[in-house]
């Protein structure tokens, strides 16, 4: 199976290419004052709205530093029952695609109820990397926010 292997911080993750649609530059977003800090703005991609989500801010609370490698995933993310949505997630440095073998991908040993997108591991070039579920990557109140809210033009 492909996975994008990324880092937030210090540590390696991948994510299945299954739902990753394209990989682009870390441009200027339309910032989005009062939102939760975890949103970084919106990316105009296409003539689409795509909230951009900061992984390094998601998981770490520590806001993700540009760099040369940093990256906007985009993805067709789940955010409720049947319904998904053009979302960007930016990680700190995007590595590349491999090849993971099922047979490689071995359990964490640890289940956190909070963290339910922390999957199986691979040891790869000596490092663990985390699989990242995309179905749990991000919390209830998060994927509520995310969900089309139309605005009513006749109020």
């Amino acid at each position: 199976m492909l996975h994008l292997l990324f880092k937030i911080g210090k540590e390696r993750y991948a994510l299945s290419c299954r739902r990753i649609l394209r990989i682009v530059p870390w441009v200027r977003l339309r910032r989005l004052p009062l939102g939760p800090a975890c949103i970084l703005g919106l990316l105009n991609y296409r003539d689409h709205s795509v909230p951009v989500i900061d992984l390094g801010q998601l998981f770490e609370d520590a806001p993700t530093l540009p760099e040369l490698s940093s990256r906007i995933i985009l993805t067709d993310c789940p955010v409720a029952e049947a319904e998904t949505k053009l979302m960007g997630f930016l990680a700190a440095e995007v590595l590349e695609v491999v090849t993971i073998d099922p047979q490689d991908i071995k359990p964490s040993g640890v289940h956190l109820e909070q963290a339910p997108c922390l999957g199986p591991i691979q040891i790869r070039d000596g490092e663990m990397v985390q699989i990242l579920d995309l179905q749990t990557l991000l919390p209830a109140d998060l994927r509520s926010a995310l969900r089309e809210n139309p605005l009513s033009l006749d109020s």
